[in-house]
Formats: C-alpha cells, sequence, structure tokens
C-alpha cells in the first residue's frame, strides 16, 4: 500500500488574484490539476501522511446485503 501524502494549499483566485488557503488537504497531483501550476504553493508544514487500507474502515461493503426478511417489526 502506498501512502497518501496531503497538504494544505496556497491558491491564487482566478478573478482577482488574491491568495487564500484550501479548504482542505490535498495531493500534489490534485492540485495541480484543479489550480494550474504557478497558481498554487504547497504549505509544507501542513503535511500529513495517511496509511493503511483506504477501504478498510468503509461500511460500503453491507450495502449490499439484504435486509432479513424473518425479522418482523
Amino acid at each position: 500500500m502506498d501512502d497518501l501524502v496531503l497538504y494544505f494549499f496556497n491558491v491564487r483566485d482566478a478573478i482577482s488574484g488574491k491568495w487564500r488557503k484550501t479548504r482542505y488537504r490535498l495531493t500534489d497531483e490534485t492540485a495541480r490539476a484543479v489550480y494550474g501550476d504557478g497558481n498554487y504553493e504547497r504549505l509544507d508544514w501542513t503535511r500529513e501522511v495517511r496509511t493503511g487500507d483506504a477501504g478498510g474502515q468503509s461500511t460500503s461493503h453491507l450495502m449490499g446485503r439484504a435486509p432479513n426478511s424473518d425479522i418482523e417489526p
């Protein structure tokens, strides 16, 4: 499993040219795709590394189960 490395970024508003901090952490690849080259700055001190199975604590595997028809309300 690969570690997921996330950061907050300062990003430039396309209309006003003002800089703001992102609300959520992003990967470098996501920041580049969303804001374009030269329109973002990574804040290195906000680094967060997430490890483990991404779906390990998910309940999505429960969605496919049929309700138990033997139980009456």
